[in-house]
């Protein structure tokens, strides 16, 4: 295996980073704004957790960009510090080591890349990228646990642009695991309109998918999405099995081309969330965004369309 050797370096560098490493889809900022230009609000992994060697496919929530749209997809089986802003260590390895890496081997190493709207891959098995931070952590003579129900995490990374020039990136994080019962994506089904607060979804007005809704400009419409709540899983630790199993944090985040909400954030125990109509911002094409994530890697998102009543 002479062509461990040149890789075992690099290899290192990235395994501290690689057991603490957070998904950077998330928006950070604490309140919501208006969406004027090309963002990229989510990107998912189908599944968001893999646990053999089948494809994962991914796709993102982009939105208000200008005329077509190009992407640029890289799966980095090995990511860099956040310092550093996850550099593909990969990218790391000269030419010349490259060409020494065995070829069934090689996409394990470098990753894969793509440029459609959505991105399939197929990294290696679990027990290969083990024995990668295994073998190095030996080398530079430290012990190393690594837990298969847990995984090992990697990134892919997606850069967009739009015909203004505008290049936005986003960084997903996933893992490739042994679990015995891996982690799916949420869903949302829904958003319904309310006349006052805390009623249950089934009091309040649907809005639908194809429905563009018409919004007073003195009106303060209250809203909440619906989710699948079959697929709200009971998530236990692995290192306890003693523990009892408690259900997943859900987060929903909201995002708007023009208003207010009240809440940047709403969650199962607080789903009302009022929104304010902004007539000085609003156009001719108004969206909303929900964007619901797990707290382990699983996103799902919807859309609806509205226009502002009362605008000179």
């Amino acid at each position: 295996m002479d062509w461990w050797i040149p890789i075992r370096s690099w290899v290192i560098v990235g395994l501290a980073s690689l057991m603490t490493l957070a998904a950077c889809d998330e928006d950070e900022r604490a309140e919501p704004y208006e969406v004027t230009e090309l963002r990229v609000l989510a990107v998912r992994a189908e599944p968001p957790e893999l646990t053999d060697q089948t494809p994962i496919q991914f796709d993102a929530l982009v939105v208000s960009g200008v005329g077509e749209l190009t992407y640029s997809w890289r799966l980095c089986p090995f990511t860099g510090p956040s310092e550093l802003s996850f550099p593909c260590l990969a990218d790391l390895i000269p030419e010349e080591d490259l060409s020494q890496i065995p070829e069934e081997i090689l996409p394990c190493v470098i990753g894969e890349t793509g440029d459609e709207a959505t991105f399939t891959a197929t990294p290696c098995p679990y027990d290969t990228y083990a024995f990668f931070l295994e073998a190095a952590a030996q080398d530079q003579g430290f012990p190393l646990e690594l837990d298969p129900e847990t995984g090992i995490e990697m990134t892919v990374r997606l850069q967009v642009s739009d015909e203004t020039g505008r290049v936005v990136d986003a960084i997903k994080a996933f893992s490739v695991t042994q679990a015995e019962t891996p982690n799916s994506n949420p869903s949302l089904t829904g958003v319904v309109v309310q006349d006052e607060p805390e009623q249950a979804p089934e009091q309040g007005e649907p809005w639908t998918e194809e429905q563009i809704r018409s919004i007073g400009l003195e009106e303060s419409p209250i809203l909440q999405v619906t989710y699948d709540e079959s697929v709200a899983e009971l998530v236990g630790d692995p290192k306890d099995p003693s523990q009892e199993s408690e259900p997943e944090e859900l987060l929903f985040t909201w995002y708007a081309t023009s208003g207010v909400f009240e809440r940047g954030r709403t969650a199962p125990d607080l789903m009302d969330n009022e929104f304010r109509p902004d007539g000085d911002s609003a156009s001719d094409d108004d969206r909303i965004w929900v964007v619901i994530r797990d707290g382990r890697g699983g996103i799902g998102w919807l859309e609806r369309r509205f226009t502002i009543m009362g605008v000179d």
